[in-house]
């Protein structure tokens, strides 16, 4: 059995692949020097100075968020919009990924970072960084998979067990704050063998809410980031 669960826990993740930088992305900044990965220990802040999570929980994300230059949701302050949805998207083979989007007067704005993760897995610099407004059509098709995406109840027991991380994969990291609450939801290889490590590492699956209709809301998400990931890099 035990072997059993190894080999699901890295059955996800494809072999490395030649993923590289959309040919034509919205927007290419300079390299920059952003800081190296730690031993997830450390705790960065936003570039405000709040923390992005609860004491030492998520530490080893924040390094991420503070060389994207992501605010914090989890403190946001006095003038943070009503609405905010951030997910983070980190692959072992890959560079790390961030689409938020947030409400204004005007409509729904999205931010789409990525950053260039070295094959030691050191951060070297920005790649892709835009903000844009959601068209109609677009607001549409976000409104749609976000009614549907069970953002707002924190994982159980059983989640956090079937969600945890493994060796080789993805971690699909939702953070949302609607209605001046905030959550935080992080599932490994959401895309690749999902029903059939759930039912490897729990005996009770019916505790764990629909991860299909959160595996659509992060598609939509990548779709208008307008990264053009390729379908074998997602997992």
């Amino acid at each position: 059995m035990t072997r059993l669960i190894a080999l699901f826990l890295t059955a996800c993740a494809p072999p490395a692949s030649t993923d590289q930088p959309p040919k034509n992305p919205p927007k290419e900044t300079a390299s920059e020097s952003v800081p190296e990965p730690d031993n997830g220990y450390q705790l960065h802040s936003d570039p405000s100075g709040r923390p992005y999570f609860a004491e030492e929980h998520g530490a080893y994300l924040t390094q991420f968020l503070a060389a994207m230059k992501e605010p914090s949701l989890f403190d946001r302050g006095d003038k943070r919009p009503e609405f905010e949805v951030r997910f983070l998207w980190l692959r072992t083979f890959h560079d790390p990924i961030s689409i938020r989007i947030w409400s204004t007067p005007k409509g729904y704005m999205v931010r789409t970072v990525r950053i260039k993760q070295n094959e030691d897995y050191s951060l070297a610099g920005t790649l892709v960084d835009t903000t844009r407004l959601l068209d109609d059509a677009e607001t549409k098709a976000f409104t749609a998979a976000l009614t549907k995406a069970p953002l707002a109840a924190p994982m159980n027991e059983t989640e956090e067990t079937a969600g945890d991380g493994g060796i080789d994969g993805a971690s699909w990291i939702f953070e949302s704050s609607m209605e001046k609450k905030y959550q935080k939801l992080d599932f490994w290889c959401l895309e690749h063998f999902g029903p059939i490590r759930y039912e490897t590492l729990v005996e009770d699956t019916s505790k764990i809410r629909d991860t299909s209709s959160l595996l659509k809301f992060a598609l939509t998400l990548l779709e208008l980031s307008k990264l053009n990931i390729p379908k074998e890099d997602i997992y």
